[in-house]
């Protein structure tokens, strides 16, 4: 039906092979698309990859099925459904992102994009695996079938997360997917392109598939600044792609705010609320301050109010995401509130996982501040566990300080108090705080020592704060009867019962 001869043979198995491990390497960087996607904007990403994974399995099996079906044409059908992948594939995140951003229903446009997507693939490997078996044996051809399915596989789920993703971002390399197919589908066509019945109209279709693709590549910043813009109120003026999330900065007027992964990160008006309490009660606290820890806090704020102490010799900083704390260091706006702070001689950038960075640290800090993002999902949700507490208390110097961030405790009252719980399961002394943030609402933090005594009555203050007061100091650790203590568990690394607390407390406000 192909070539004839063995080179030709020869030739027509390894374009096949070929196909079959660009099939492989599109399905999982589809897969894994929709995945970010959707965790980009509806958070709880262990939740949206887990479903992501077991939905793409069951119409990856759907399409196999169907694949039964096709009893003649093999070859054309391949190329039919690869171009129509293609198609789809150049403006699947484009409908994901309209959906999201002009309508109700992104749960039901993703689940169609993904069945569409995922029966596609499913369909295409037992189709080729039928035409490889008219040139070799069957053990033959499963062994190379598989084998260049299963390497497919695996340099996809690399190249995304460490190329596509930062380099392109999720528009741009769903373009290149998509044209990845179309290239596909261009190579067969003109391979095989004395055996196919319909080479014209496939050579067409190849050739305006490759258009649209590099067409909306080329526009594609300007599509997603449209969709994103019509997300948020205020103008967007910066937005860029880091291999853990979606760095936005908005500003209207003399509100300057930082969303990652959709979520606000802070408002230049009121941040000054947050960060005070957050750094000047441990600062003050402790009976010592040279030597600071700061677990997050990429955007300089909390290191502009540690680094207002001439006594801080050394503040090292550990934030994930190199290109969040670019961004604070290099943008004119971030550097006009923070006031250049991660430019300091004294500070020490460390661009690492918090949970790592406390695990293989033997240096003594005086004050440690983990000034980390919620838990709303179980990658952060290691870094509220007992085991990661205890593992900041051995680093913390005898007559040092530390405080954490803690949520909501109006919002989230069980997660917040479930966050005390484990803090204080780690330190001997504890004790929990809240304050009014009018961007986010009530908001809490978790003070912790070896032996510091942790009252604020009578604590100094420096006199250029703008928020916190001595007279108002007392009064972050009284909780109404909407806040109070509530019995919970502890958050442990293997039963993460914060993560779902945490979800909970913000679904009744939804």
């Amino acid at each position: 039906m192909m070539g004839k001869g063995a080179e030709s043979t020869r030739s027509d198995v390894a374009i096949l092979l070929v196909s079959l491990g660009m099939v492989a390497a599109c399905a999982i960087t589809y897969e894994l698309l929709i995945g970010t996607v959707s965790s980009y904007y509806l958070g709880s990403s262990v939740l949206h990859f887990s479903l992501t994974i077991g939905l793409f399995l069951f119409f990856l099996g759907i399409g196999a099925f169907l694949s039964k079906f096709v009893s003649r044409d093999e070859l054309e059908v391949f190329v039919w459904t690869e171009l129509l992948l293609g198609f789809v594939g150049i403006g699947s995140v484009l409908v994901l992102q309209a959906s999201f951003s002009l309508t109700d229903h992104y749960y039901l446009v993703a689940l169609i994009l993904l069945a569409t997507i995922a029966t596609l693939c499913g369909l295409e490997v037992p189709l080729l695996t039928r035409l490889i078996y008219r040139h070799q044996g069957l053990s033959a051809t499963l062994a190379h079938a598989l084998s260049i399915d299963y390497v497919g596989g695996l340099v996809g789920s690399v190249l995304f997360p460490i190329v596509l993703l930062p380099t392109f971002g999720t528009l741009k390399t769903g373009c290149l997917v998509g044209l990845l197919n179309v290239g596909v589908a261009s190579l067969v066509v003109y391979h095989f392109r004395a055996v196919l019945r319909h080479r014209g109209i496939l050579t067409i279709l190849c050739a305006g598939g490759i258009i649209l693709g590099v067409s909306q590549f080329a526009v594609a910043e300007r599509l997603v600044s449209l969709l994103e813009q019509s997300v948020y109120d205020d103008e967007i003026v910066y937005a860029d792609q880091s291999p853990y999330q979606r760095i936005i900065l908005t500003q209207h007027k003399n509100d300057l705010r930082l969303y990652l992964n959709g979520d606000l990160q802070f408002s230049s008006v009121d941040e000054h609320r947050y960060h005070e309490p957050l750094v000047h009660i441990p600062m003050q606290l402790a009976r010592k301050r040279g030597a600071v820890l700061l677990l997050g806090g990429g955007d300089g704020l909390a290191a502009r109010e540690i680094l207002s102490y001439p006594e801080v010799s050394s503040l090292t900083i550990v934030d994930l995401d190199w290109k969040v704390t670019a961004l604070a260091t290099t943008h004119a706006l971030m550097r006009s509130i923070n006031k250049k702070s991660l430019s300091d001689p004294r500070v020490t950038l460390i661009h690492d996982d918090a949970w790592r960075f406390v695990h293989n640290t033997s240096a003594l800090f005086d004050v440690i501040i983990a000034d980390l993002p919620d838990a709303n999902d179980y990658g952060l949700g290691k870094l509220y566990s007992r085991e990661f507490y205890r593992r900041a208390s051995r680093i913390l110097s005898s007559g040092g300080v530390f405080i954490t961030q803690a949520a909501s405790p109006f919002f989230t009252r069980n997660a917040f108090w479930c966050i005390a719980h484990t803090v204080a399961a780690a330190f001997p002394v504890t004790t929990p705080l809240h304050n009014t943030i009018p961007s986010f609402g009530s908001w809490g933090y978790v003070l912790a020592s070896h032996a510091v005594p942790l009252t604020l009555e009578s604590l100094p203050l420096p006199t250029t704060l703008r928020y916190l007061t001595k007279e108002l100091l007392p009064t972050l650790a009284i909780f109404d009867g909407d806040t109070s203590e509530v019995p919970t568990e502890i958050q442990r690394l293997d039963s993460q019962v914060l993560v779902r607390l945490y979800a909970d407390g913000w679904e009744r406000f939804d």
